[in-house]
């Protein structure tokens, strides 16, 4: 008799076991961006992009989290294409959050980068004398305080609505429905002029929510009550993403959450209070 419960829990034991591998999932995924060139190189559009994307379609993620800044300025085709080229095949996730620069319009803004850009080929004109260097810097450095200047005016609201039109026309109705309709039908779900959303994984039968926000919306409070009743709600580990980092090692990171002022500070002060 001992012998047979012995054998029947040694059976109970390898059946547990192996329904614990055969149901228990890892979750693999990726968190890059920033994927827009330097405008004082002028290096070409998303070639290094392309790059990274080669080998993560190799990794074979379950999904992609995008932190924002997928261009320098109203390059989406480009940007699109390399999405479409490594992705969309493998049918590979990809999550964006909306950067800064996705939010560079307007006619001044416009004219601003057009100016830029000649003073930028001027320069790296090869044989342009010191001097004219010299000239062109200090007009480059007025003409980048400018533009950073009138991109901050623009009003919260108008930022709003570029956000929404940068996830929905951009890239929903651009990209292969087969392809984006998960993004599409999480988008569908939320309000007219949202950016901000979540959906949920799981990995080793716990449930994981994601909560995409869009950190150049520091002060909108729809977001924040959004957010604040997201982390309420669901009980289960939580990872959050956005482009502004509540916190940074980094130079350029450092400088903005340094200035009281700035999105990425007000966005930090105002947000790591929920957690």
């Amino acid at each position: 008799m001992r012998k047979q419960i012995k054998a029947f829990l040694v059976v109970v034991i390898t059946v547990i076991l192996f329904s614990q591998k055969l149901y228990a999932q890892p979750l693999h995924f990726i968190a890059y961006g920033d994927t827009r060139r330097d405008m004082e190189t002028m290096e070409k559009t998303q070639v290094k992009h392309n790059a990274i994307a080669r080998v993560i379609r190799d990794l074979d993620p379950d999904f992609i989290l995008f932190s924002g800044d997928m261009i320098y300025y109203h390059e989406f085709e480009n940007f699109l294409t390399v999405i479409t080229n490594n992705y969309e095949d493998k049918m590979i996730p990809l999550y964006p959050v909306i950067g800064n620069h996705e939010l560079m319009f307007g006619e001044k803004v416009d004219t601003f980068i057009k100016d830029l850009r000649e003073k930028i080929d001027a320069i790296n004109k090869p044989g342009e004398p010191a001097p004219s260097h010299t000239k062109l810097l200090k007009e480059i450095e007025l003409l980048r305080g400018k533009l950073y200047k009138e991109i901050d005016s623009i009003m919260e609201a108008k930022l709003k609505k570029r956000s929404r039109q940068v996830l929905c026309e951009e890239i929903c109705d651009t990209l292969n429905p087969a392809y984006i309709s998960y993004l599409k039908e999480l988008l569908c779900e939320t309000a007219d002029e949202q950016s901000w959303y979540s959906f949920v994984k799981e990995a080793d039968r716990v449930k994981i929510k994601f909560i995409a926000l869009n950190s150049s919306l520091p002060d909108d409070e729809e977001q924040f009550q959004w957010f604040l009743a997201e982390l309420k709600q669901f009980r289960g580990p939580k990872i959050i993403f956005e482009h502004y980092p509540p916190y940074s090692i980094g130079h350029h990171g450092c400088t903005d959450l340094l200035n009281s002022k700035s999105k990425a500070a007000r966005f930090r002060d105002r947000y790591t209070k929920g957690f």
